[in-house]
Order: C-alpha cells, then sequence, then structure tokens
C-alpha cells in the first residue's frame, strides 16, 4: 500500500500531525473493519508523507488497538498519550511542542465522532484559529451513527472522505 500513496505524495502538501483518537478495542466503533482500515491507509500516508502522528488514548479504557500500532511501531515521529476526558487538544499540543510536530495543519481521525473527535478538533480550532484541521470520514466512527451534518461548521475546518483524497488535485492529475 505504500507504494500507492509514494505516488500520491503532493510536493506543496507541508507538514501535518495527524491526530488518531481513541481507536481502543474498549471502544466497540473502533473495532469496525472499515473504520480500523481507514486509519491505518491514513497512518500509511502520513508515514510517506514523514507526518507527526498523536495517538490520544482515553485514560483507563486499556492501550489502541493492536493493528493500528503495528502499522505504526517502528515510526520514529509517533507520541502515544492518555487524556482524561473527551477533548485531548491539550494533549495534542502538548506532544506537538515535545516532538517539534507542526501546529498549522491536523488530519484527525478516530471515534466517537460525536464526542472526543468533536472535541479534540473543536479544542484545536479555538486554540490554534489559524491551523487547518481536516477530519478524515472514512477514518472515524461513531457508536450512535452520528450524522457529518450535525457537525458545527468550524472556519478552519474541512471534511475529507478519505485518506487518499489527501493528495492534491495536481499530483492525482500528473
Amino acid at each position: 500500500m505504500s507504494e500507492v500513496f509514494a505516488a500520491l505524495v503532493p510536493e506543496a502538501a507541508g507538514d501535518a500531525t495527524v491526530v488518531v483518537v481513541d481507536m481502543q478495542p474498549a471502544f466497540p466503533s473502533s473495532q469496525k473493519f472499515e473504520t480500523l482500515f481507514g486509519v491505518i491507509r491514513l497512518l500509511e500516508h502520513a508515514r510517506v508523507m514523514g507526518w507527526g502522528i498523536v495517538i490520544l488514548e482515553f485514560a483507563g479504557r486499556g492501550r489502541t488497538d493492536e493493528r493500528i500500532m503495528d502499522a505504526v511501531w517502528s515510526y520514529e515521529r509517533l507520541r502515544v498519550v492518555k487524556k482524561p476526558m473527551w477533548d485531548g487538544s491539550t494533549e495534542v499540543l502538548g506532544a506537538c511542542a515535545e516532538a517539534g510536530f507542526s501546529r498549522e495543519r491536523f488530519v484527525a481521525c478516530g471515534v466517537n465522532t460525536h464526542e472526543c473527535v468533536l472535541d479534540t478538533v473543536s479544542g484545536l480550532s479555538a486554540a490554534l484559529p489559524e491551523c487547518h484541521i481536516d477530519v478524515v470520514q472514512d477514518a472515524c466512527n461513531c457508536e450512535t451513527g452520528f450524522g457529518w451534518l450535525s457537525f458545527p461548521k468550524l472556519p478552519n475546518l474541512a471534511f475529507v472522505p478519505c485518506a487518499l483524497e489527501l493528495a492534491s488535485p495536481a499530483v492525482l492529475a500528473a
């Protein structure tokens, strides 16, 4: 799969930080095949791009799914941090500062869309109003079947159907 993403690497895409929210087996929505596949595909893309990766784990809910950790185990631009509440933006910003990851662009995924993903993205947007945040829809899931139309309209937020959409149109046309 890395070869596919290597062909899509956009020169102008710049640096970004991928934020993986609560992909722990204790959350049933994290175990849906399509969601796991979407997250792993995004992480493969991030590795090819050289982006930072912050994996958030809800404290007291166990570790991130082994299949996800297997996809990033040897990657040096990785931080795994625990968070005590739905909003993990403070932990993301701390990990970015510590590791030197981008704070200009975030690419978010995980569960639960209407709770922890929403609160983390909203927290990042409030803390860094000049940043850009992409939410990768096929790498998100929710126990309640959350509708994307009710996700708040933040000025610096965009929805991306899948990781392949992160490649620039110029690269896809080449």
